[in-house]
Parts: structure tokens; sequence; C-alpha cells
């Protein structure tokens, strides 16, 4: 076209023909070009360094910094109850909102389309309340859409299917970002251990991102912790986020999870190191956040572990940790053996009958025919032991009900005595 026109141009200047005759050869031209450019349509386009260096292209904004940027493509995903649709719905606000969430913040407000599978209403009325009353900025009334099943007369579409796509994508005029929560009640069709189930909404998710929209996918976990079904979902996507249960979570804690950044694309450094959050309610039914380091908590959590006699195997199995990790923890536990004084106050109150089983179980092993008591001595509330247990002795640190090895602790009684 630029090659036309300043042909165009160039027979204007030397006057040797008259203006009727170079506008019906321009407007020849023009034709031309427009079949040229309709017979290109389907084709693919193929740039050259140079073109590809030198033509503008405008530069991605973030949408919530320091991972989630326009056009982006991310999964959030995590086992039952690790709490996916409410970091969902905080991801939401904050974008629709420009505010801040965790450790992340939206730099002004955008539109966002928050797209349920599952939740009754109610429920999810009652989860974005509790959200949007605990944060600093609140979304306009057209920021923060959602499509939920019970408002609907017809079943939530398959966006597997051609079908069910074009059903959203009028909902989609003017998005930012898209988020679909979750992909085993929104794409139903195909099988979804197979990579090619998955492709007609990898193609879907292109076109979305062609058209500049950020899409953030919401998916299970499986057994093994890993998001469930085929990696090839994985591929394209610019970030995903893990939410994993701490080693020693009990269910009676309500929502804390560990946030990994599993894959991130130009992001490294402090920012994408994991942490872990905790989500409390207040009387005026906010929604608080509260977060930690991971490593800090951990280390606190293998003190512990050390403290009762496990070895690096067993603290990195038991903290889902590798044995560098634990051993860097044993090294930094031997230089200062007591347990931290955060948790000093909890430990003989909280254990003390799990410490008596244990005692039951060593004085039966070390007794079996009953020849002498199986008395065990009962743990100093005034303070917590600075050293590994002797043998013979059986420590007065133990681990948390529920989670921790404890027949670890009592195989490794019943050896030292």
């Amino acid at each position: 076209m630029i090659h036309t026109t300043h042909n165009i141009q160039q027979r204007a200047f030397e006057c040797e023909e008259s203006a009727s005759a170079i506008v019906g050869s321009a407007v020849g031209l023009l034709s031309d070009l427009q079949a040229s450019a309709q017979d290109n349509a389907g084709r693919l386009v193929a740039a050259s360094a140079e073109v590809l260096l030198t033509r503008e292209i405008k530069p991605r904004e973030m949408l919530l910094e320091p991972f989630l940027a326009q056009q982006g493509l991310g999964m959030l995903y995590g086992y039952r109850g690790d709490g996916k649709t409410f970091l969902g719905l905080g991801i939401a606000a904050a974008v629709g909102s420009g505010g801040r969430f965790l450790r992340w913040n939206a730099p002004r407000s955008r539109r966002v389309v928050f797209v349920d599978g599952e939740l009754p209403a109610k429920t999810l009325q009652e989860r974005t309340a509790m959200i949007l009353a605990g944060m600093q900025t609140q979304p306009e009334s057209v920021a923060l859409r959602f499509i939920t099943p019970d408002f609907q007369s017809r079943p939530m579409p398959d966006l597997a299917t051609a079908e069910g796509q074009a059903l959203l994508e009028p909902h989609l005029a003017e998005c930012d970002l898209l988020i679909l929560d979750n992909l085993s009640a929104l794409c139903r069709e195909g099988v979804e251990n197979e990579g090619e189930s998955w492709l007609p909404v990898q193609d879907w998710a292109l076109r979305l991102r062609r058209g500049g929209i950020s899409v953030l996918f919401i998916h299970h976990a499986g057994k093994n912790r890993t998001q469930r079904g085929t990696s090839r979902r994985e591929d394209l996507l610019d970030f995903v986020l893990a939410l994993r249960h701490p080693a020693e979570y009990h269910p009676s804690e309500g929502l804390r999870v560990e946030v990994h950044f599993e894959k991130t694309r130009g992001m490294l450094g402090e920012a994408a190191k994991p942490f872990e959050a905790k989500l409390d309610i207040d009387p005026n039914g906010r929604a608080v956040w509260t977060m930690q380091e991971i490593e800090g908590a951990k280390l606190d959590q293998a003190a512990t572990l050390f403290s009762a006699g496990l070895s690096v195997r067993d603290v990195a199995s038991e903290l889902n940790i590798s044995r560098s990790a634990a051993g860097r923890f044993r090294q930094q536990w031997e230089k200062c053996p007591s347990v931290p004084v955060s948790q000093r106050g909890t430990l003989g109150q909280r254990h003390t009958r799990w410490d008596r089983t244990l005692g039951h179980l060593v004085g039966q092993c070390r007794h079996p025919r009953g020849r002498e008591s199986h008395t065990v001595k009962e743990p100093e509330k005034a303070s917590l032991p600075d050293t590994r247990p002797r043998k013979g002795q059986i420590s007065t640190l133990v681990a948390p009900e529920g989670e921790i090895g404890r027949k670890r602790l009592m195989r490794k009684a019943g050896a030292s005595a």
C-alpha cells in the first residue's frame, strides 16, 4: 500500500497526466490492493527480522503486578479446600477496583468477567461480599461482572465447544480479564487426561489473547497434588500458581495455604518467592488476609521435628522439601537448637495426651512383660529442652496431631529404648 500511494503521488507531481486519469488509476490500484488483501486473509504472514525489530508494538500493561499482564494467560490450581475460588475472587476484585490483594497490586481499574461453573449463587454472593468488604478500594458496578449457573435459564455453556464459546463471547466486549472457575465444570467436552481434548480451549484462549483479553483458568489438583489432567494445558501459559496446605495444616484452622509460582515468564527474584496466606473473617464480615514467608515458617517446623529426633530425610519428607533444604535447616537449628518462643506456649498444652500415649507405648516396648512400671515423666512446662533426646529419654517435643509422622516418633523412641 505504501508503494502504491507513493507511485500515485509521484505521477501527480510530474503533471504529465490529467487529474481524472490519475484518480481513475488510483481507484483501480486500490481495488487491486483490496482484492489482494482478501486473498491473503487466510494466509500466514512472515516478518523479517528488520520488520520485527522496527515495528511499533504497544507495550503490555500490567493488570496485576508483578505477574498478570495484558494479553496474559495463566492458571491457578489447588486441591479441594485449598481456597481457589477465594483467591480467584480476590484477584478479580483487585483488578476490577485498581486495588491491592495479598502481595500484588493493580495499577488501575480494569473490566473483569468472572465465570463460575459450580457454586450456588448464595455462596458466591457471600464470598464476594467478604472479599469486597476487605478491599480498600471498591470496583465500579460495570467493572466486575459475574456469570453463574443459578442466574441462567439453561445449562452453563461448555467452553470446550465452539457453541459454548460463542455464547460467552458477547459478554466479553471491552473485557480486560476473563476468569474461568473452574475447568472441570466449564470445559466438559473430551477426556481430561488427553492433550487433544485441550486444543479447542487452547485455540480459543489464543484468539482471546489476540483480541487483548487476559485469561485466568482455575483448576483442580489431582491426588498427586499437581494440576489434574494433561500437562499440555501449561505449555502456552505465562504463569502457573499452585496452592498447597502446609504440612502441619489442620482443617480447624480455616483457609491457610502456601502460594507457589510454578511457572513464570520474566518474573524473577523476590517477586517469585512462595509465601503463606491465611484468611480470617473479622466481626464485621470482612476478609482479613495475613501473610508470612514460607521459609521462616518451615524453619520453625523443622526445629520442632529435629528436637524430637527426626533425621534430615524424615524432616524433608514431612515438610515436603528437598533434603538439601532440610540439611540447611538442620545447620541453622544446631546453631540454636531451642524451639522458637512462639511455639512454647502451646506444645505442652495441646499435646499432653499424645505425650502420654507415646510414653505408654515406649514403656510397653521397653518392658513387654510388665515387670516394671510404665510411667513416664511429665514434660516440664516452664522450659523446653534445647538438645536432642538422649538414649532412654522421651522428648517432650512432639508433632502436632493429624499431619506429622507419629509413627516415626514412636519408632525412634522405641529404638532409643
